[in-house]
């Protein structure tokens, strides 16, 4: 993630360290002021470089901004060097979707095997998340910060 000039951090979580498909990321979606991730069982994890994530951050550009050499400053020829670092957190994991009505096509069942519904594809946008199922369910869900997502609920939208 960059959130300032030549410092990107990597978000380093168990809950998404590729152990297991609950933990595997399938798909990575950026919103107005959050980042969130789909895993392989369709589990969605949030996180906002704000709050406890921002405290980490700007402790470590105090801490780098001591240091000369990674300071995030252009250099005589223009560049801005890049200094990559770890960020440990763990993600918002948010609510599970909720049961859903069985979707018809021309008086069929959209899909006919037993598979569990599940979003298997997600869109970011200011707030708010869309997630699409492999039942083929349009839902949303309203994320604002990190205390109101866990108490947030995906609503069917079509």
């Amino acid at each position: 993630m960059f959130k300032s000039w030549g410092r990107p951090f990597r978000l380093v979580s168990p809950l998404v360290d590729n152990s297991s498909d609950e933990f595997t990321p399938i798909q990575v979606e950026c919103g107005w002021g959050f980042t969130s991730v789909l895993t392989k069982t369709g589990n969605v994890l949030v996180w906002w470089t704000e709050g406890r994530i921002l405290d980490q951050i700007t402790s470590k550009n105090e801490e780098w901004d001591r240091q000369g050499d990674k300071r995030a400053c252009a250099t005589e020829n223009g560049l801005i060097p890049c200094v990559t670092w770890n960020l440990e957190s763990d993600p918002v994991q948010l609510q599970p979707i909720p049961p859903l009505p069985k979707l018809v096509h021309l008086g069929e069942p959209v899909k006919e095997d037993d598979e569990e519904t599940r979003l298997i594809q997600i869109a970011g946008l200011e707030h708010h998340i869309i997630g699409l199922t492999n039942q083929g369910h349009v839902l949303k869900i309203f994320i604002d910060d990190e205390d109101t997502a866990p108490q947030s609920n995906w609503e069917y939208v079509r």
